[in-house]
């Protein structure tokens, strides 16, 4: 995990311009030293202001180090006008304050897995549903219908458009979900 000179590679991404920038590589490849030399040359060469600057990574861990690295290199001031975020905290900065623009309540959250495993139990409790229900197995439906919505949202499919959705579904595992999603519909 060095922080010593970029290779050729490395140098070549990051004074790459024209056009935005995605660093896709393996760990311990030098993605952080990459982007580090990326913003310094935005920054410093360029002259590109740090608050248009915008860095998305994938865990909490690689966030914080890149400004942690950012602050090291460029100062404190300039590395906090920066935008660094995970995809889905950008995402959820995104539908906090533009979310009104689509109907969304400004108040609104998104529940992690535990929590939507909590709540689909409370509901499983109280809603109608003895065909999808394993009572011997209740955290496996809750695990199986969680699995269904995911499917669903990964796919674009909002609650209005799943019957018609069915319809056009044709692989096994889109016909498991179909039945199942028919079972749920009542």
């Amino acid at each position: 995990r060095g922080h010593g000179a970029a290779t050729k590679e490395q140098e070549e991404a990051a004074t790459f311009i024209g056009a935005p920038v995605i660093v896709d590589a393996g760990p311990g490849t030098g993605k952080t030293r990459t982007l580090i030399r990326r913003v310094e040359f935005l920054v410093k060469e360029k002259s590109i202001k740090p608050e248009t600057i915008l860095i998305l990574t994938f865990s909490n861990e690689a966030a914080g180090e890149l400004r942690e690295r950012l602050s090291d290199q460029l100062g404190e001031i300039t590395a906090n006008a920066i935008c660094v975020s995970t995809f889905h905290g950008f995402g959820l900065q995104v539908l906090h304050s533009l979310g009104h623009h689509i109907g969304l309540d400004d108040k609104q959250s998104n529940l992690d897995e535990s929590a939507q495993g909590e709540l689909l139990s409370d509901l499983l409790g109280v809603v109608e549903c003895e065909s999808i229900l394993d009572l011997k197995r209740p955290e496996a439906t809750v695990e199986e219908v969680l699995r269904h919505i995911n499917y669903l949202k990964d796919r674009l499919i909002l609650p209005h458009q799943l019957k018609d959705a069915m319809g056009s579904w044709s692989s096994d595992f889109d016909k498991s979900v179909a039945e199942r999603s028919k079972a749920l519909l009542g």
